[in-house]
């Protein structure tokens, strides 16, 4: 434990490097000692801290190892975590294919143990995936999905954060209208925040979605 403690604290610090040896130092005693609720742990931290470094290869197969005993020890929640750090990884190496599978598990995950708010960021990372692959309909069905846990969470800013997207997503695929709308509302939690940029940018696209539904455009 003191080995993972420190590992955290270096990787903190800025010092992968140290960061790295220290996890590897605990997971040698870990493993010795048979503690595999704590080996599955440090795994995921150390394939967390290799991805930061860039070591991708050394990070997906930590990575791959944590997700393993966390599905022995049955620890939903880890597996959730490093199923992200493994989908950002993908995603990274453009990947998509998996990196849409790891987030999807992942969010599953994070829902059936109450983690409201890593499900929500989790769905935020699947979206930009589908985004980045043009499936714009799946992004805002998944948008959707993240909108009603911030709303449950009464989290405004991801609120307003995720009605903006799903404005500009619905622009990009002709449905002006209700774009308009989302981006109107976006608008609106950005000036409760006392954030007036944004609130003005929404209303800019909301304003251009509204003149696209006024040239008879699809919607």
């Amino acid at each position: 434990m003191a080995l993972s403690n420190l590992g955290l604290a270096l990787a903190r610090l800025g010092r992968p490097d140290e960061a790295v040896t220290a996890y590897t130092d605990a997971l040698a005693a870990l493993r010795h000692a048979g503690d595999r609720q704590g080996e599955g742990t440090t795994l995921r931290s150390l394939g967390s801290i290799l991805v930061e470094s860039g070591r991708a290869g050394e990070a997906a197969r930590t990575l791959t190892d944590a997700i393993a005993v966390c599905r022995e020890t049955d620890d939903r929640h880890g597996e959730a975590m490093a199923l992200t750090d493994l989908g950002l990884l993908r995603y990274q190496e453009r990947r998509f294919a998996d990196a849409v599978g790891h987030f999807t598990t992942a969010a599953t995950l994070f829902g059936e143990t109450g983690d409201r708010n890593h499900e929500a960021s989790t769905l935020n990372n699947l979206g930009g995936v589908l985004v980045a692959t043009g499936r714009l309909t799946g992004a805002i069905n998944v948008g959707t999905r993240e909108l009603r846990i911030y709303r449950e969470l009464s989290d405004h800013e991801g609120e307003g954060t995720v009605l903006k997207n799903l404005g500009r997503r619905l622009s990009e695929l002709g449905h002006f209208n209700e774009a308009a709308d989302h981006l109107t509302d976006a608008a609106a939690v950005f000036r409760e925040l006392g954030d007036r940029d944004r609130a003005a940018e929404a209303l800019l696209h909301a304003a251009a979605a509204r003149a696209g539904a006024a040239r008879g455009q699809p919607d």
